[in-house]
């Protein structure tokens, strides 16, 4: 792997991160995170969404509401 060097300066002359030290910040905290991430999209809100209606737990009411939510989100 190519070694760059990136900088990120602030008024005080600086700071000097290479790409091995990002390395080690990035599995410091994806460590800490035990390796749980997930990538945020639409359907991350469908269920926050469908729970503001007063569906008054009728299940097929909630499944027709996921899945004309899903619908919207693939046409969008």
């Amino acid at each position: 792997m190519v070694n760059f060097i990136y900088e990120l300066q602030d008024n005080d002359g600086g700071l000097i991160f290479n790409s091995a030290t990002i390395e080690r910040m990035e599995m410091l905290i994806l460590g800490a995170l035990k390796w749980r991430m997930r990538s945020v999209n639409p359907f991350s809100f469908l269920n926050y969404f469908v729970s503001l209606f007063d569906s008054g737990d009728d299940e097929r009411l909630i499944q027709a509401l996921k899945n004309r939510g899903a619908q919207i989100i693939f046409k969008s």
